[in-house]
């Protein structure tokens, strides 16, 4: 419908069709990545202002205001509707949105199926009776077989398919909206109208007897096959299995595609918005050279906040990227490429502000362009920035599922769920100690991991013998695997900086898979929790070292903060009211010490 619709207003057909489709993504990413970092958090800063009338003022306001620009910028205002409605949709005032508006949505909806009915012509439908009996015949049957075919090769069992395809013979009452927005346009016949509103009526009648259908048809089905089809039609568990995982290249390559085009998209949006807006108020009036300074810089401040991780492997795309590259030497050649790729890009997109901005010879924007690189490629302020704005977004995304599992719970410790940031960008990795090691017999507490690479030793294994959080003054001996929690950035800075401390790169894990992994393991007991700092909390002011946390060796490994992640936390910081912790520690003593001195005061 959107495509549709999208080429109506805009006129374009066929060999327009492909600009018109990356012109759609390009704003479709562009709308929801802005969308679903600056909606929620516009909501929850005004939410304490927000009564009835308002939520409906401001909520009907985005979604006249989206479709207002959806129209301006060459789109359906069906589309600007549709994206504004699905970024409201998940937020944490849905429901509240969904109840005010439902008064608006009753009223136009019947206006609109009084419309539907009142633009139907009874002459046209008898003098069309036999192609309506034939389309609908050919809606349901057809949508049954392919319905039934599709949902069986994504790996579901015969039965499950035909119920699925019995279910969804139906056109459905959203050709009507379909049908009507295509004559409006002028793209339907009115005499094609009338009969796909009596084909979709006619289906719809007929669900209910398609999907008592479903059971008799699989056990008619089940008696007739011959059993040399029973591969096909009845999946065992080791085909399912095969269905489901990727390879090791393939999540690679979607994951880096997916950052790269994103990160593409975003940072074109902002080139576009500069070029059409700031162009023309730095020309305008004096002084000039002062504005194109202050315009330049800020759009390449802005650029340079997705260029950083751009430029680098984020998340579990770092974990792949290592795996890859240990794994065989032919696949470094191929990775080397990639990184390539993204560093042209980075630079590209440097030398388009300046461009933009001034008008100098080529190799002088180069050299501005390389310097700038080179600024962002070092910058720790910028990616920690960037983490910040991730973990925003990753917790607007995340928000409906986060509040539904702190309900579920009651408000007390939750398992990790790889809803933040926290749990898929920071890594465990196990590390061995060779036997002529210059730091065989050091404690750690000499080695200061912490301070100097802000990463924590969780455990030591000493031929069969492993201990689980050891304090600063364990000593460390040859042939001792270690495992380290940490960003994999300063997990990789601490292996290079020691020869005889050596990173296996195919066991580096993200929190959450690292979590699930020891959960799954009965004999260990190394856990990972999460909870929230409430108020009338004792533990509020209080910090970490005057926690009862430390003591029990319950290390705090990570602390959201108005949306903003620290990773391995400093002893002397403190709790405040609605910082979400993450602690690792000895399950059982885990559970009985945050109940005892966290959820029986709050």
């Amino acid at each position: 419908m959107v495509i549709v619709s999208t080429l109506g207003v805009s006129k374009q057909f066929e060999s327009q069709m492909i600009l018109v489709v990356f012109k759609l993504i390009f704003f479709l990413v562009v709308w929801m990545v802005c969308g679903i970092y600056l909606i929620p958090t516009l909501l929850r800063k005004v939410r304490k202002h927000l009564n009835e009338e308002t939520l409906l003022l401001v909520s009907m306001g985005l979604c006249l205001g989206m479709v207002v620009f959806a129209t301006s910028v060459g789109f359906s205002s069906a589309l600007g509707a549709f994206i504004m409605g699905s970024l409201l949709a998940e937020t944490l005032e849905a429901e509240k949105i969904e109840k005010v508006i439902a008064p608006i949505k009753d009223f136009f909806g019947a206006i609109f199926f009084v419309s539907v009915g009142m633009m139907v012509d009874p002459k046209i439908l008898m003098d069309n009776f036999g192609i309506i009996i034939l389309i609908s015949c050919a809606s349901i049957f057809g949508k049954m077989i392919f319905t039934t075919c599709g949902v069986r090769l994504a790996g579901e069992n015969l039965k499950t398919a035909m119920q699925s395809g019995f279910s969804l013979a139906q056109m459905g009452e959203f050709s009507f909206i379909v049908a009507s927005l295509g004559m409006s346009l002028g793209i339907v016949s009115p005499t094609v109208y009338p009969v796909v509103i009596a084909v979709s009526v006619i289906t719809t009648f007929t669900t209910p007897y398609c999907i008592r259908l479903a059971e008799p048809a699989y056990r008619v089905i089940e008696a007739v096959v011959p059993k040399s089809w029973y591969s096909i039609l009845y999946p065992n568990k080791q085909d399912e299995q095969e269905l489901k995982p990727s390879s090791t290249w393939r999540q690679f390559l979607v994951s880096y595609f997916s950052r790269l085009s994103t990160y593409i998209i975003i940072c074109i949006a902002i080139l576009v918005l500069s070029s059409s807006l700031g162009v023309e108020f730095a020309t305008k009036g004096e002084p000039v050279f002062i504005k194109k300074i202050v315009l330049s810089c800020a759009t390449l401040l802005l650029l340079a906040i997705f260029i950083r991780p751009m430029i680098h492997n984020q998340g579990k795309q770092a974990n792949l990227f290592l795996s890859l590259w240990t794994s065989d030497i032919n696949n470094r050649f191929i990775l080397s490429f990639f990184i390539v790729i993204r560093y042209i890009v980075a630079f590209i997109l440097l030398c388009s502000v300046v461009n933009l901005y001034w008008s100098l010879p080529w190799y002088v924007i180069i050299v501005f362009a390389a310097v700038f690189f080179a600024i962002i490629f070092r910058s720790k302020k910028l990616l920690r920035f960037y983490w910040s704005v991730e973990s925003r977004f990753v917790k607007n995304f995340n928000a409906r599922q986060i509040v539904q599992q702190r309900k579920s719970t009651e408000g007390a410790m939750n398992e990790l769920n790889n809803l933040h940031w926290i749990d898929s960008n920071v890594n465990v990795a196990p590390f061995l100690l060779s036997q002529t090691s210059e730091l065989e017999g050091e404690s750690l507490k000499n080695l200061n991991f912490r301070k100097k690479y802000n990463a924590l030793i969780i455990s030591v294994q000493r031929g069969s013998k492993q201990f689980d959080f050891p304090d600063g003054d364990f000593v460390i001996h040859g042939n001792d695997k270690l495992l380290l929690l940490g960003t994999l950035n300063n997990l990789r800075k601490l292996d290079a900086d020691y020869d005889t401390l050596v990173m296996d790169y195919n066991q580096v894990q993200v929190l959450n898979d690292f979590n699930i992994k020891q959960n799954n393991n009965p004999s260990s007991i190394i856990h990972c929790l999460t909870f929230i700092i409430e108020e009338g909390s004792e533990w509020i002011g209080n910090s970490l070292m005057d926690s009862s946390l430390i003591k029990h060796k319950c290390m705090v490994i990570a602390i959201e903060r108005n949306d903003a992640p620290i990773v391995l936390p400093s002893s002397h910081i403190t709790f405040q009211q609605h910082d979400l912790v993450w602690v690792m520690g000895d399950k059982k003593v885990l559970y009985k010490l945050l109940e005892r001195n966290y959820f029986s005061k709050i």
